[in-house]
């Protein structure tokens, strides 16, 4: 008898191509699932985020015009608004999260923006404000000075964050502000100014003439399909809609991930940067120089902090910032006022831990509606006790248009 030799196979029998594709349709289907949940709701907002599910980020409207923007982004939509309502001298609040966020939100409620509008309504005047999360006082001179040359200004409401002098980038939304050639000659009258443009300003006009240059004539038949496809799944599909938030999720997951192999929670004790804390503090010696130059009064206030618990900063650092940005004002002309301990500690809340295992952990800046209350209420005192009564500079075309505004509502409308 005569054996044959059988083939044994030297691994698995092979898949086939729907086995092996199954594992990949399942995680699309649940990552697709997924992402709808999250991200699916046209209310999804990449700012909350970083605030918090117990915080808010609340932009407020006058007759449906927008009092209360973020940067270069929306400017153009403030500006229109305030075109339309007479082109009134304006009172500008630069600011942060803090200055958007309502801890605890309830529909109706409102923060400082709005109530500082009602308040100077009557006078003929504008408070117009723009506040980004985290703001350094590097980015409030580059967008003091883009603003400064659109609207006529009588006085500036300058808040001050000891943590945030840690930061020392240029958010692209207000870098952009640098294709103002206006705005960047004025930056390159301080020597912080100068080497803010030299950093970003060449390359934001580079992309600013090609833009000019090249419209219409560098789009490829690809680049115009990209477009056009992009426009018609943003119309009809709000999780594409929804990409910038998507990607800020990740970023914000990620720094979860990093805190906790660190060790870094909302606690933990942040100590100055040296470099970045000098260019902060010069940009503010630069705002005040070039804010009295045009005639335009300013207060520079210290933020309301929570003190029931242990702050996350070394309170001799704290202390010298706060002795540091008054005689900064003082040196300036300008007006001065600590607001540290304005707040009520009943009325900071919590937020989103930044570390995994910790749902939440204590909030030590954002508060909520009635301390925004509190807080416009202290700075409305001193725009009607120092601010306004600066004379205005004779050039001042706006000086004309103080008489009262027989149109002003009893409340003004907040939205997003």
């Amino acid at each position: 008898m005569t054996m044959k030799p059988v083939a044994v196979p030297d691994g698995p029998p092979p898949r086939s191509a729907w086995t092996l594709g199954m594992p990949l349709v399942a995680g699309a289907v649940l990552a697709a699932f997924w992402l709808h949940s999250t991200f699916g709701s046209d209310e999804t907002n990449y700012e909350d985020f970083a605030l918090g599910e117990n915080t808010l980020a609340v932009y407020a409207d006058y007759q449906g015009d927008l009092i209360h923007g973020q940067d270069h982004t929306n400017v153009d939509k403030v500006l229109a608004g305030w075109k339309r309502r007479g082109e009134r001298p304006v009172g500008l609040m630069l600011g942060n999260s803090q200055i958007h966020g309502i801890n605890q939100y309830a529909p109706g409620q409102e923060n400082v923006p709005p109530l500082l509008f009602k308040r100077c309504l009557p006078r003929g005047m504008d408070v117009l404000t723009f506040t980004q999360p985290s703001a350094s006082l590097q980015e409030h001179y580059i967008l003091f000075e883009y603003l400064r040359q659109r609207f006529p200004l009588r006085f500036l409401v300058l808040p001050t964050v000891f943590i945030n002098q840690r930061n020392i980038d240029i958010r692209a939304s207000v870098a952009a502000s640098l294709s103002d050639k206006e705005t960047r000659a004025a930056l390159e009258e301080s020597a912080v100014g100068r080497h803010l443009v030299a950093l970003h300003g060449a390359e934001v006009e580079s992309e600013a003439e090609a833009d000019a240059n090249l419209a219409g004539v560098r789009e490829t038949t690809a680049e115009r399909s990209e477009r056009a496809l992009n426009t018609w799944l943003d119309k009809r599909w709000s999780l594409w809609r929804a990409r910038p938030q998507e990607r800020g999720y990740v970023v914000t997951e990620l720094s979860r991930v990093r805190n906790t192999l660190l060790g870094i929670s909302g606690e933990s004790k942040r100590g100055i940067v040296p470099a970045a804390y000098e260019a902060n503090l010069e940009a503010l010696a630069a705002i005040l120089t070039s804010a009295h130059k045009h005639g335009i009064a300013v207060l520079v206030y210290i933020t309301p902090i929570r003190r029931d618990i242990e702050p996350p900063y070394f309170a001799d650092e704290y202390d010298k910032f706060c002795q540091d940005v008054e005689h900064v004002a003082a040196e300036h002309h300008a007006y001065f006022a600590n607001y540290g301990g304005l707040v009520p500690d009943k009325f900071y809340g919590t937020h989103d831990s930044m570390v995994f295992g910790q749902r939440v952990q204590p909030d030590f800046f954002h508060f909520q509606a009635e301390a925004h209350t509190i807080l416009a209420q202290a700075i409305g005192d001193r725009i009607e006790q120092d601010l306004l009564k600066q004379p205005q500079p004779a050039s001042d075309s706006a000086s004309q248009h103080l008489e009262p505004d027989p149109h002003s509502p009893s409340r003004l409308p907040a939205g997003p």
